[in-house]
């Protein structure tokens, strides 16, 4: 995935991960705090400590993923 959108509920990748039998997939997540001096709204407030959740202001990272065999 190139880039994330709020509101986004599902994603695919651009292109193929290439995968065997037997291989181990992991999807991680990262963050960028300094982000939040963009936003004028979010750009005074203090820092914070966010937990999991479903809300706007949670980290919504979770990562479920599908696998399929490729196109033969």
């Amino acid at each position: 995935m190139d880039t994330w959108a709020p509101g986004a509920t599902g994603t695919l990748l651009t292109q193929d991960a290439g995968h065997s039998p037997g291989d181990t997939l992991r999807t991680t997540c990262t963050h960028d705090a300094g982000l939040r001096k963009q936003l004028p709204q979010l750009s005074k407030l203090p820092p914070r400590y966010v937990v999991w959740g479903d809300g706007t202001g949670d980290e919504m990272c979770i990562g479920i993923m599908t696998v399929s065999p490729g196109k033969s």
